[in-house]
This record gives C-alpha cells, structure tokens and sequence, in this order.
C-alpha cells in the first residue's frame, strides 16, 4: 500500500467516524429537546401527565410502580444532565475533528498535485446564508433557548416546593454549566506549566 492509498483510507475512516458523531449528536439534540418539553408538560398539567408517565414505565420497563412526581423530576433532570454531557462532548469531539480532516485534505492535495477537497475549502466555499443561519441557531440560540427554560424550569420548581437548594437544583446548575461552556467554548485557558 503506497503513500496516497493510506492518506486517502485514513481521510475516508476519519470522515466515516464524523458522520456516525453526527448521526449520535443529532438524536441527543431531540432527546434532549423532548426532555425540556417533559419539563413544562409535567407542571403545567402534574395530574395529567404522570400517570401517562407511569403507564409509559410499566408499558416499556414492565414494572407496576406508583411513581411521586418529584422522583420524575429528579429523574428527568439527571437525564437532561446526561444528554447535554454527551452532547456537547460528542459536539466537541466532532469540531475537533474537522481541523485534522482538513489537514488530510491538504497532504493528499499535495501528493496527486489537485484539489481534493470536499469538506474543506470546496465545502466552506460560497457556503449559503441558510447555512450560515442554521449553524448559528444550533451554536447559540438553541443553547440560548435550552438556558432559558432550565431557568424558567427551577426558579418555577423553587417557587412550587419552597425548598431553595435541593437534588433539582444542582443538576439544573451543572445543566446551565454544561451549556455556558458550551457557548464559549472559544475561550481557551492558560496551561500551567
């Protein structure tokens, strides 16, 4: 196997491996937008809700159990808390990937003396507007919505429960962390020497 043949089986694994990142990171985003949507369905209407809750379990996990509402809650929110964590780190793990994709690119552009690049610059090359605008919804104003309901979310369950620091809370913290980070994400620390 001669130079190019590697190069080039190596830049098709690589992408091969981003796209199966994406496809997972795309299914996160759902789930986690369905639990922030179970969120508001369980206090806007408990009565309703739980029960639906509760059948769903014992339908799919085969177990008759009379679950409280505030277990859900706990439930839910450790569950948003997993999501996010995987999300973003499935998301950071793909835009660290990109860069070396690209340098690939540019070895065996260099090698066969031609462009070779589909997913660096003939990619980005007069990229679209509607990209542009739905790159900046999933990297900011998602995000941007996700912080304001988990906010919305425990002031209203502080304000339900009276209690100020609890289980809920917390996760609602390390959830509003995960999303601040993500959002400046571009802002590098020093490395200790």
């Amino acid at each position: 196997m001669d130079k190019l043949e590697l190069l080039y089986d190596h830049y098709k694994d690589t992408f091969q491996i981003i796209q199966k990142l994406e496809n997972k990171r795309n299914k996160l985003f759902i789930i986690s937008g369905i639990i922030i949507a179970l969120f508001f369905i369980i206090v806007i209407n408990p009565n309703q809700s739980i029960p639906v809750i509760q059948n769903t379990i014992k339908t799919y996990a085969k177990i008759n159990v009379q679950i409280n509402f505030y277990v859900i809650q706990s439930a839910l929110w450790i569950c948003l808390l997993y999501v996010l964590t995987y999300y973003y780190k499935l998301t950071n793990d793909i835009d660290r990937r990109y860069p070396y994709l690209h340098k690939l690119e540019k070895t065996i552009e260099s090698e066969i003396n031609s462009t070779f690049s589909r997913e660096g610059k003939s990619y980005l090359e007069n990229y679209p507007l509607l990209s542009n605008i739905i790159y900046y919804c999933f990297i900011y104003f998602f995000p941007i919505i996700y912080l304001s309901c988990i906010i919305i979310k425990i002031i209203s369950e502080i304000k339900m429960t009276g209690y100020y620091w609890n289980f809920d809370l917390i996760m609602a913290i390390l959830c509003i962390g995960l999303i601040c980070m993500f959002l400046f994400k571009d802002v590098h620390f020093r490395k200790s020497k």
